[in-house]
């Protein structure tokens, strides 16, 4: 295989604690795993902070377009039962990765208080890499 794709992001962590006040925002941008690892954590904000830009990065691997994804839940990140972060693809994210052939294999996340970064690598074959 090779590195077919890259994403990355970063942002406030202000940003997302103002999303959170909207129970939509929560619902269609998280998971019920993603929710429940982020309540057992000692900053929820942080957490969610993080995953957002977990899922913003894989989608930039995905290299799909804003209006293909309404519901962000259709990227997972979990990271509470493993040392790195795992990622989970479903309905049209896993359409997509399945249409370029190309798999997550590497998710970098750092948290800070204010600042949140994620850097996502997929790769495939030669017949699919993105340019």
């Amino acid at each position: 295989s090779l590195i077919a794709a890259v994403g990355t992001d970063i942002l406030a962590t202000e940003r997302i604690e103002r999303a959170l006040t909207s129970p939509a925002f929560i619902r269609f941008t998280f998971t019920a795993r993603e929710i429940a690892e982020a309540a057992a954590r000692s900053s929820p904000v942080l957490y969610f902070s993080c995953l957002f830009a977990a899922k913003e990065a894989v989608f930039k691997t995905l290299h799909m377009h804003g209006d293909d994804l309404k519901h962000w839940n259709c990227i997972e990140i979990l990271a509470a039962d493993s040392p790195e972060p795992q990622v989970y693809l479903y309905r049209k994210a896993a359409e997509a990765a399945h249409r370029r052939n190309l798999v997550i294999t590497y998710l970098s996340l750092c948290c800070r208080h204010e600042y949140v970064q994620a850097f996502a690598v997929a790769e495939g074959d030669a017949n699919h890499v993105c340019y």
